[in-house]
This record gives structure tokens, sequence and C-alpha cells, in this order.
């Protein structure tokens, strides 16, 4: 494995695009459009602007204006460009019938596509240089020794020192290239949700994640991620191939959650073994991008972990370990075999989750969950104050020091004491309830 080391220190260049206006467009009230991200400019042709300079020429007034208001040129247009952030990443110039749109800031690329269908003539969109620099990830000049990541070599990508961030280029990780992101690193890896450098802020349209892909099933890449409080935010996706295993994701520490999210936001792939020690982290919790599967799950420090709605346990034992820091899961993790077990800390279990078998050693479960198959508390606590309905499931048994709340009889399923009695255990229920005692037998402590 090659070690190449980030540097971000590759020359910014513009991107260019060019619109050629050609053929007849002496009609009048004639239409042509641009649009970036859903958001369009179109110009209506006057009776006096025939020829395809005048037509690049009010194109360009439209692009550049604040407003629609008060045309220069014999037209109408619906909105000027500069309303809407996106189209402040480029400007556009012209000369004769040919309209250039060029980079605001060298370095930052931009879609857009043009619609000459309500027009006799025609506005051809062209490539002229595609934008690069110190931000890119398939710039080798962004490296130590200026070699860029090579295909096939799985290499390893490391992060070490400086503030520069990975943002472009995106898709163009070569695959199986693993990821070490050392304390000295202060840059983003990858997108927020949001763009705010612009007067008018917008969602972001381009790649916002990181394309980290083992070559097949049977791939191997690993990422280590260590930062502190300062450290920017990691954005990683891993695609679509499913490995079999040897996928290892380890957090050892992170920055705290940004406004956009966890500081470290992992979608896509099939995990084996996700370790947090300290930091936010979030999986599968971007709706729109490549789902997650996740072997096993284990919090070993102060770390705050998220497993959203795009994210999936797989059905093994063991499938989630927590020994301390808080636990939101928010998807169903009601497998057969599944196993939950926590040991300390915070565990949420929301609404539109289950879980097949909850093990509770230590900490604090906030049960908001449906079915809850099998539970154990052997100590910590169980909380279905806020469950907001029936669950469906087997017997619950509770060990001497365990705490049960269930003040909204959420919880239809037997309570039972095992080797204690009822001075042993704390249990809050709803007033007046009922159960009839039974001789059962005492489950195997795991």
């Amino acid at each position: 494995m090659a070690k190449k080391i980030w540097t971000g220190t590759a020359q910014d260049v513009c991107q260019v695009d060019t619109i050629t206006i050609a053929g007849d467009w002496s009609a009048g009230s004639e239409t042509l459009t641009v649009t970036c991200n859903n958001k369009s400019v179109t110009i209506t042709t006057g009776t006096t602007m025939t020829t395809t300079t005048l037509v690049a020429t009010g194109l360009v007034e439209a692009l550049n204006a604040t407003s629609a208001d008060n045309p220069v040129e014999d037209m109408t247009f619906n909105r000027g460009g500069q309303e809407y952030g996106e189209f402040q990443d480029f400007v556009a110039t012209f000369s004769g019938s040919v309209v250039t749109l060029t980079s605001a800031v060298a370095g930052t690329d931009f879609e857009v596509t043009v619609d000459d269908s309500g027009s006799a003539g025609t506005a051809t969109l062209a490539s002229v240089t595609a934008a690069t620099g110190k931000n890119w990830i398939d710039n080798a000049d962004n490296f130590v020794g200026g070699v860029g990541l090579i295909e096939g070599d799985a290499d390893e990508l490391v992060c070490n020192s400086g503030s520069v961030s990975i943002t472009r280029g995106l898709a163009n990780i070569p695959t199986s290239v693993s990821l070490l992101r050392l304390e000295g690193y202060k840059g983003d890896i990858g997108l927020p949700e949001i763009v705010t450098t612009n007067l008018y802020p917008y969602t972001e349209y381009r790649r916002r994640f990181a394309l980290l892909e083992p070559t097949s099933t049977t791939g191997t890449l690993s990422v280590d991620i260590r930062g502190g409080a300062d450290s920017g935010v990691t954005y990683l996706d891993f695609g679509v191939n499913v490995p079999s295993d040897n996928m290892a994701i380890k957090v050892l520490s992170s920055r705290s959650a940004t406004r956009d999210g966890a500081a470290v936001q992992l979608v896509g792939g099939r995990i084996i073994n996700l370790i947090v020690t300290e930091g936010s982290v979030s999986s599968g919790a971007t709706e729109g991008e490549n789902p997650m599967q996740i072997y096993l799950l284990k919090l070993l420090g102060n770390a705050n972990v998220y497993i959203g709605t795009n994210g999936t346990f797989e059905n093994v034992v063991d499938t989630v370990v927590q020994q301390s820091g808080t636990l939101t899961i928010d998807r169903p993790c009601a497998d057969v075999n599944n196993e939950v077990r926590c040991f300390g800390g915070t565990m949420m279990i929301t609404s539109r989750s289950s879980v097949g078998k909850l093990m509770i050693y230590g900490g604090r479960v906030d049960y908001r969950g449906s079915d809850l198959d099998l539970l154990y508390v052997y100590a910590g606590e169980f909380d279905a104050t806020l469950c907001s309905g029936s669950t469906t499931g087997a017997a619950h048994f509770l060990f001497a020091g365990s705490i049960y709340r269930d003040p909204m009889d959420a919880i239809p399923q037997e309570v039972n004491l095992v080797g204690c009695g009822l001075k042993d255990v704390t249990l809050q229920l709803r007033k007046n309830k009922m159960w009839t005692p039974t001789a059962a037998s005492a489950p195997a402590i795991e």
C-alpha cells in the first residue's frame, strides 16, 4: 500500500463554458433558457432583437442582472440570474454571438444546461476549460511529490496537516483507497448540504460525499479518523459494492456536531466494524445517498452516534455494543439474531425503530420504538415513558438493581423478576395495572 499525502497546493483554474448563438431569431417572442440546479433564467426576445449578437447581449444582461426590472435590451426575462445563489458561481460575458461563462472564483465548478426549444434559432453549450485547483482530489499536484492516487494500487490517502479542504472531484477516487485522517489536518473532506459562501445560500447539487468504494464484493479498505475540536467535517460514501469482510471504520476522535449534522457522516457500502471512541458520527442519515449496511457497531467512549433511516443492521449477534456516550437508533434492528447491548451512556430507540433483543447492563435506554422481542435489564434503566404505542414481543426480564419505567402502559408484555423481589427493582408503572404472577424459569445471564 502506497501512502499518498495530501497538501492542497495545486493552482486554481476557472471553469470556462461557452454558449454559441446561431440560426434565425427574427420572429420575436422567442425564448432561451439557462438552468442551474433546477433554477432557470429565461429570456423572451422582443421585435427588434433579431440577430444572434443581440440575443447574446440580452442573455448576458439577464444572467448578470440582480432583478428582472427595466431590461436594457428589447426583451423580457423571468428572473435576474444574480437572484439565485447558483448563478453567482459564474460570470457571463459575450463577444459577438458567443456567451462565455467563467467561474466567479477560480477552482469552483458549476453545472448548467441550455434550452433553445422555444426558438427557431439555436444555442449550443460547450466546455472550454474544466475547473481544477487546490481542493480537487483528482489533481496530482495536491499530493507530496505531485503523484496522485493510482487506480488499482490500493493507496492510502493521508491527511495529516494543513487546512485545505477536499471538496471537488469526489467521484474520481480510485477504488479500494483507504483513508487516514490525523489530528493535524483541519480541512473538510466533502461538502455540506447548504452552500453559504454566496449572497444567497442554496442546496448543494454537486457530489457531497467522497467516494471510497472497494473494488468488488471482496474488496478491502479501512478508514481511521482522528480529529479534535477544531478539525473539519468528513463526508464519506462507500458506494454500492458490498464486501464480505475487511471494511473497518474507526473514529477515534472528531469535533462535535455542526449545523450540517455530525462531524463524520457515512453513507453507502457495508461496514464490518464501525468503532467510535469519541466525536460525532452519523451513518445512513442522508436520504438520497447510497444506503449503508452495518455489521457491528461499537461505542467505546464519549461518542455521539446517530443511525439513520438509510442505514441497515445485519442479522447478527452483538449488532450494537454501547459502552458509553450517546446513541440514537432511528431504523429497525429487529431481525431474530440482532442484539443491542447497553453497558453505559444514553441510548434512544426512536418511534421508527424496533429491536430484536435488548440487553441493558448499565446506562439508560429511552425506548420509543414499536416491536421489542426480548428485554433483559441486568442493571441500568429502561424507560418507555415516551413510547407512542403498544409494542409486540415476548416477556421482559428484570434483575436486582434495575429500573423499569412504563407509566403510559405502552409495553403490554409480562415483566418477570429474576432472582429478586419487588424491593430489589425500581418500577414506575401505570396506576391500577394488573397482571397475574406466574412461575417462569430464569433466563441465563448473557
